[in-house]
């Protein structure tokens, strides 16, 4: 039985359909996996860029003596920065919450699936993990020689402040804890206005116009607690104290100060959105 030219093409042809099919479907496998993963990976992304340029701002503030007098504006643009970048990173895919008060606000309020949100946090919070980690990595060389290597938690010589959120000294808890929760408050307040669909007064430049949000509390009040306004912003980097030499101090330094970073900003997140649900929206229909 002879070939003919046209029946070997016709049969490479075929060949080829079906790698292409395989390969298609290899693909598909592939884009599958990512759609499924990406709105997890966007948290951990997102939050990772906003804990890594924030703790290295902070690490340069404390390092650095050349900034003199301008060492605060320093801390405050680094993450009113490392918000934009994270948002951009991550809204596209995921939402960019980067924040699980907002996550959990968001679940009880009914705009976010519950069965994503534990998810959702558990990233939130490896993410400023990791973004503390890298920032330790790239500083290891100054955390050696700074203060004779000793890492302290409270002090003029304290480092632990580059990582996690310290009160002032003077703060009571109670006004600590009011004042995180105001910070979550407008902050909450303020993104439901940029992102309100009916006002449209932020479109394309919503992570630019969050981080001027963040940078007015960060300059204003942001003194009085470090402006954690971010559960995971705070823990995820606190935590990695922890382990990275700064011992059990860092969470019962300030008569136990590290629940109120996770607490008042879910409260004042929660208020916020209430606030804007109950006096804004109904203004679009008067």
């Amino acid at each position: 039985m002879s070939i003919s030219s046209s029946d070997f093409s016709a049969t490479q042809r075929g060949e080829q359909t079906q790698i292409v099919d395989e390969h298609q479907i290899r693909r598909f496998g592939f884009y599958k996996t990512r759609t499924r993963i990406g709105p997890y990976a966007g948290e951990f992304i997102g939050t990772f860029m906003l804990c890594f340029f924030g703790t290295s701002g902070n690490a340069s503030v404390v390092f650095n003596d050349k900034y003199g007098g301008f060492g605060w504006l320093i801390v405050c643009l680094s993450w009113s920065l490392g918000i934009i970048l994270g948002l951009y990173a991550s809204i596209s895919v995921s939402g960019g919450h980067i924040n699980p008060a907002i996550t959990l606000t968001k679940a009880i309020y009914g705009d976010f699936p519950w069965k994503k949100t534990p998810f959702y946090i558990i990233c939130q919070v490896l993410g400023g993990f990791c973004g503390a980690a890298v920032t330790y990595g790239l500083y290891a060389s100054k955390f050696s020689s700074f203060n004779n290597g000793v890492k302290e938690v409270t002090g003029p010589n304290a480092t632990a402040g580059i990582f996690g959120t310290y009160p002032t000294p003077s703060n009571t808890n109670i006004q600590s804890f009011f004042t995180e929760m105001m910070m979550g408050v407008f902050l909450m307040f303020f993104i439901r206005a940029i992102f309100d669909n009916y006002i449209q007064q932020a479109v394309g430049i919503e992570p630019i116009a969050i981080g001027l949000v963040l940078f007015a509390i960060a300059i204003t009040i942001g003194p009085l607690t470090g402006f954690a306004i971010n559960p995971a912003r705070d823990f995820g980097p606190r935590f990695f104290t922890l382990i990275a030499g700064w011992g059990g101090k860092v969470f019962t330094a300030n008569s136990g100060y590290f629940w109120i970073p996770i607490v008042a900003p879910c409260v004042g997140v929660f208020i916020g959105y209430g606030l804007y649900e109950i006096f804004i929206i109904p203004q679009k229909f008067s």
